[in-house]
């Protein structure tokens, strides 16, 4: 027998969201309860469906051929029997063709409406083959074979309801004997032993497959939900894995949430988007009071993309130990080592770093996103984007970076903006002045302001404010 193995998960899965808390494989499944699980019905509508589909034909020509065949006496009674089983056959093959959903009423409609059919129709053709003289001994026994065979038919109505293939059997046995006794036989005994045990084999052999069929429906629900918990635990083992590497990666060393360099002062604000993150953000003073920021973008989603920013973070906290710190290569050495690492497989990042003193900024853009430079405050705003003119790393080892610089007047207020492509998307870099707007909310609610971004990416935005700006935003 084949299984709905679609079927089975998706009855599995409803049985265990509907399961009790603290319920677990202790649970013991009734064969009550197996037997009213919906795959059992639906095999036994398939059964119903391909029995309909073999007989309606069969039915067909045993009723044009046995109009012709027939004795007399019967003909016309055999030819509307056999009709009336086509009929029968035909409704059940429309009906499942219009509605395709088990239905256990239909299925026990039509063993009744069968059963039913059988019984008057072979005990009206039995009783007037009786009640014929002329009929010789081969059609009495022609007819006796057909009683015989259709009530191992009633009996298998068991399958689809048992009721009627019980009450069936006790009909059938009980005309049977009536039938004999019309027709004057001698032997009624032997004659009711004979179709009792016939008719009592079928039930029990009927009884017998129903039962093998609930215990393999047992066996195929356990082993659905054995597998649904080793995908389950596997799942878990995942994502406490996926959740260790997001703890270690949480771990790397994050910058403060604001920095002061000379009269500029530097918040920072990041928010993952999933587990594991694909954006960079790391500092650090130079000896001269400059900060360095570190802005990656590193290509692609998951743990790939968190591996090449632990590879990142490596690179970076090996530079720490050094007393000078040459921006441009170090980029030249990360985009060495992506290229080594992605021989098989290409690894690429962008990448935006700021040296940030009190009086200039020097920008290191590659392949980044710009930065937006708001001089000025009020009707004298002047909005300036800086871009960078060099490739994202991990594509060639002809790697060089050029720097562009801004030189920062102390008479003058600045807000400088460096962040991933999560928060500059094209809603702002069509319109960069809806960065106040952010900057604004991210003021009042931090950088949880951030998720209220579109972009399905990670984010990261740094602010750079001179005093002056901060003290007239205030």
């Amino acid at each position: 027998m084949e299984w709905d193995i679609g079927l089975i998960e998706k009855i599995v899965n409803r049985y265990l969201e509907s399961k009790p808390e603290g319920s677990g494989k202790d649970v013991v499944y009734s064969a009550e309860a197996i037997r009213s699980e919906e795959w059992i019905l639906q095999d036994r509508m398939k059964a119903r469906d391909s029995f309909s589909r073999i007989s309606a034909p069969i039915t067909l020509v045993s009723a044009v051929s046995l109009y012709f065949l027939a004795p007399t006496s019967v003909r016309n009674l055999t030819t509307l029997f056999f009709l009336m089983l086509f009929s029968i056959h035909t409704c059940w093959i429309v009906l499942s063709f219009y509605n395709k959903t088990p239905s256990l009423f239909r299925l026990s409609m039509f063993a009744a409406i069968e059963s039913l059919a059988y019984l008057s129709g072979l005990g009206m053709i039995m009783i007037n083959g009786a009640l014929d003289q002329s009929m010789d001994i081969s059609n009495r026994l022609i007819g006796w074979i057909l009683y015989t065979f259709f009530g191992t038919l009633i009996c298998n109505s068991n399958r689809g309801a048992p009721l009627f293939a019980i009450v069936g059997a006790i009909l059938h046995v009980s005309l049977a004997m009536v039938i004999w006794i019309v027709a004057g036989h001698q032997q009624v005994l032997a004659m009711i032993i004979l179709v009792t045990c016939t008719d009592g084999l079928t039930l029990m052999t009927s009884r017998k497959r129903i039962k093998d069929r609930n215990t393999l429906a047992r066996l195929a629900l356990d082993k659905a939900y054995l597998l649904q918990q080793n995908e389950t635990l596997k799942r878990q083992a995942i994502e406490s894995e996926l959740l260790v590497a997001s703890r270690i990666q949480s771990s790397l060393t994050v910058p403060a949430a604001s920095v002061q360099v000379g009269r500029m002062s530097v918040s920072f604000h990041q928010e993952p988007y999933g587990i594991l993150g694909g954006d960079w953000l790391a500092t650090r003073k130079l000896e001269d009071g400059s900060l360095v920021i570190g802005v990656a973008d590193v290509s692609g989603k998951g743990i790939p993309a968190a591996m090449v920013v632990q590879s990142l973070q490596t690179l970076w906290s090996e530079s720490l130990h050094a007393n000078e710190f040459l921006a441009g290569s170090w980029m030249s050495r990360v985009n060495n080592s992506l290229l080594n690492l992605g021989e098989k497989e290409a690894y690429t990042l962008t990448m935006g770093l700021v040296v940030l003193s009190e009086h200039k900024l020097v920008y290191y853009c590659a392949g980044h996103v710009p930065i937006y430079v708001i001089e000025g405050s009020g009707k004298t705003e002047k909005l300036s984007v800086i871009f960078g003119d060099s490739n994202l790393m991990g594509i060639s080892r002809d790697f060089t970076v050029n720097p562009r610089q801004i030189d920062l007047q102390s008479d003058q207020s600045y807000r400088i903006f460096l962040g991933t492509d999560g928060v500059f998307d094209w809603t702002i870099r069509r319109n960069p002045k809806k960065l106040l707007k952010l900057v604004a909310q991210i003021q009042v609610e931090g950088s949880k302001a951030l998720r209220s971004l579109p972009a399905p990416d990670d984010k990261i935005l740094v602010v750079i404010e001179s005093q002056e700006a901060g003290q007239e935003a205030a």
